[in-house]
């Protein structure tokens, strides 16, 4: 931590904000089967001098996470967060939803029912049963309620117990929903002693989207919920937000009905409890003109190059990389709604981009020496 800290300030001193996103994991693309948990890495197993917890679990009662990552432990979190607000930095806390499907499942994929689900998905693959404009899909019917419900769950702001930097779920024992995810991260925040913002989620546009038979955007009306519930835990100082794809955040047009134009994220845009609109923008690193040249400067020492290569075999045509932030609107607000226009948040941002440039530079010199040799 110290060390990282270290390096932040040296190398991009006028850098104001830190953005951290621990991770759960889900074990399927439907919304109506999905279990959201804490997962450890193969590191996690002996780690030492402090046993990894996270919401109570230990290692004996998580399931090791497949791929090459875990949850960070709520103590060395709650010390994160703690650490960098006494450096005199800006936390944002950016809970991310990540899957972690097994290679051998037998999940039907809720595009393409005759086939399982893939192991390279993300959050916003996540939708219904059977996804929009498949026979038998549940969006438009009363049905759609009972998935949303399963996904979100039932736990509540109560259901946590707090002491010190471990906050443990006391709630029913099979919910292993979003709600329960999200809520334990905004007691995990105010056990830090707060932070400056924190994001009720991100990149749900599979959930988002969906309608019941009257036509309400239920996924949304329970984020909305979700953002007075966290309001709650961590108080009126800090700033709530949600972290909209950015084929999410605004129109929807349905392919079934182009000529239908609605706009879900209305409800929560306009919620009290929430702060700003957040999208996430997804910038390229480097140009696609030398992708294997690329590709094996990414791999030579990256801990997840296996992955990164099974990656580039099913996907022939792939960026080396991209920078998720979540960006600030600036323009006209909508009625009660505080919108993130400071002039230090948009300098910050223009530094980053340069930042952004240089290292595009940097890349592309690189591999132009590659070619030389």
């Amino acid at each position: 931590m110290e060390t990282s800290l270290r390096a932040l300030q040296q190398d991009l001193p006028n850098a104001a904000w830190v953005s951290v996103a621990p991770e759960w994991f889900g074990d399927d693309l439907r919304c109506s089967d999905i279990k959201i948990s804490p997962r450890i890495s193969e590191f996690d197993t002996d780690a030492k001098p402090k046993a990894w917890s996270v919401s109570g679990q230990t290692t004996a009662q998580s399931t090791t996470n497949s791929k090459t990552r875990g949850t960070t432990a709520d103590f060395a979190l709650v010390q994160g967060i703690t650490r960098l607000m006494q450096a005199g930095q800006s936390v944002l806390v950016a809970p991310k939803l990540s899957l972690d499907i097994s290679p051998d499942n037998a999940n039907p994929s809720p595009v393409n029912p005759d086939v399982f689900q893939t192991t390279q998905a993300s959050a916003l693959d996540i939708t219904c049963s059977k996804a929009r404009g498949v026979v038998g899909s549940p969006d438009r019917t009363q049905a759609i309620e009972a998935e949303v419900d399963h996904f979100f769950g039932t736990a509540a702001a109560s259901d946590f117990n707090v002491t010190g930097d471990t906050v443990v779920y006391a709630g029913a024992a099979d919910d292993f929903g979003y709600r329960r995810f999200i809520l334990h991260y905004a007691h995990l925040c105010a056990a830090a002693g707060g932070v400056s913002a924190f994001l009720i989620g991100s990149d749900l546009a599979g959930l988002t989207q969906l309608r019941d038979d009257q036509g309400r955007f239920i996924a949304v009306d329970a984020l909305a919920q979700l953002a007075r519930d966290v309001r709650a835990i961590l108080g009126p100082q800090v700033k709530l937000g949600y972290a909209a794809d950015w084929r999410e955040y605004g129109a929807y047009v349905p392919s079934d009905a182009p000529e239908d134009l609605y706009f879900p994220l209305d409800t929560l845009w306009a919620e009290p409890a929430i702060n700003f609109v957040g999208m996430n923008a997804r910038i390229p690193l480097a140009e696609r003109n030398d992708e294997a040249a690329c590709f094996d400067v990414l791999t030579q020492a990256h801990i997840a190059d296996k992955y990164l290569k099974k990656f580039q075999r099913t996907h022939p045509r792939f960026g080396v990389g991209s920078i998720s932030s979540t960006l600030f609107h600036t323009s006209a607000p909508l009625a009660g709604l505080t919108w993130i226009s400071e002039p230090e948040t948009l300098a910050a941002f223009e530094r980053a981009l340069g930042v952004i440039a240089r290292f595009k530079s940097e890349l592309h010199h690189m591999n132009t020496q590659r070619r030389d040799l």
